[in-house]
């Protein structure tokens, strides 16, 4: 059950009997709509689909052989997808 504290505004779910002065069941609770939910899964998902993937059957140590075919230089910290990246721009 959802309870609302009366002094500080504060909102709870829990599912015990909650019981006191300052306590009382909210009744203003606001269903969200299919629509909304599925609005903001969808800006989600587009902002991951922003960003490219390292393909999972390229290795670290691939992309290194392929900067040092190339003559680019990087830190040896890098992460992979970092060094992915050094790699793609390349081509542009």
């Amino acid at each position: 059950m959802r309870y609302k504290n009366r002094k500080t505004g504060i909102v709870i779910d829990i599912p015990s009997v909650l019981t006191g002065p300052d306590w009382e069941i909210e009744t203003d609770v606001k269903e969200k709509q299919p629509e909304e939910q599925e609005t903001k899964t969808s800006s989600i998902s587009l902002d991951i689909d922003k960003e490219e993937a390292v393909p999972s059957d390229i290795t670290k140590e691939e992309i290194k052989q392929e900067l040092d075919a190339l003559g680019i230089a990087y830190s040896q910290a890098a992460k992979k997808k970092e060094l992915y990246d050094l790699m793609m721009s390349q081509g542009e």
